[in-house]
Parts: C-alpha cells; sequence; structure tokens
C-alpha cells in the first residue's frame, strides 16, 4: 500500500505471483525467505522496517480484514441485488470471473484485497455501502 500498488504488481516486482501476495496478506501462509529478503529491502526504501509491519498492522489503513470477518458474502450479494445484475453482468463489471463472484456470494473464497478495493469503489460510486447487508 506504500507504493501504491495492486498485490499483481507488488508480486511482478517481488518476483512471485499476485496471488502468493494475496495469501501472505491474508495470512494464510508467510513469504519464503528469498522473497522475504526483497520485501525488506523494497520495505526500506519508503522507510518502513520489517518490525514495524509486523507490529504496526494500522500501516495498512483500510477495513479490509473487518469485511473479510462480518459477513461479505452478504454484503457482497446485496450489492449486485441493488444494481440489478446477474452473477455474470456483475462479474464484469468487477472484471473477474463468475465463478469469483460466485464462490464469494457463497463464502467459499475471500475476495483479494484488490477486488476489495474494486468493489468498495464500485459500490461508493453508486452510493451504496459495504457495510450494508
Amino acid at each position: 500500500m506504500a507504493y501504491g500498488m495492486t498485490t499483481y504488481a507488488l508480486g511482478n516486482l517481488i518476483g512471485c505471483t499476485g496471488e502468493a501476495v494475496c495469501r501472505w496478506e491474508r495470512g494464510i501462509c508467510t513469504p519464503e525467505l528469498k522473497y522475504f529478503k526483497t520485501i525488506e529491502r523494497i520495505a526500506k526504501e519508503k522507510g518502513i522496517t520489517i518490525a514495524e509491519l509486523n507490529e504496526t498492522p494500522e500501516l495498512i489503513c483500510d477495513d479490509y480484514e473487518l469485511f473479510c470477518n462480518s459477513g461479505y458474502s452478504k454484503v457482497i450479494r446485496s450489492i449486485r441485488k441493488q444494481c440489478g445484475m446477474l452473477q455474470g453482468e456483475f462479474a464484469k463489471e468487477l472484471d473477474v470471473s463468475r465463478a469469483s463472484l460466485a464462490n464469494w456470494e457463497q463464502g467459499r473464497f475471500i475476495p483479494s484485497r484488490d477486488n476489495y478495493n474494486i468493489l468498495k469503489k464500485y459500490a461508493e460510486e453508486r452510493g451504496l455501502s459495504l457495510d450494508e447487508s
């Protein structure tokens, strides 16, 4: 976030996939040592230490974690229905596959932080809130 990059762009910079970065952000797994060293170097360029990253979660200033832990599937479904769209139409608007949207709406998979930000922007542009269920 300090670089204003998507997880996919950061993955390219680090030398891994955006999906790997998403898993790290969600705490599913941790980076291998070879990626950790690159992350440390990149963070130092922004004046951020690894200790700060570990000890100060407020460096990431968004409500992604809250969204993921508070019934996100109902929220996504509600926004889609308020927009009067079928899953395929809504997925196209968010630039994701229909299968991904269906998995989010059924609570099988959590959207990445990048997808969350796209959804949040989409909702805000239409006067909708991600807090609604």
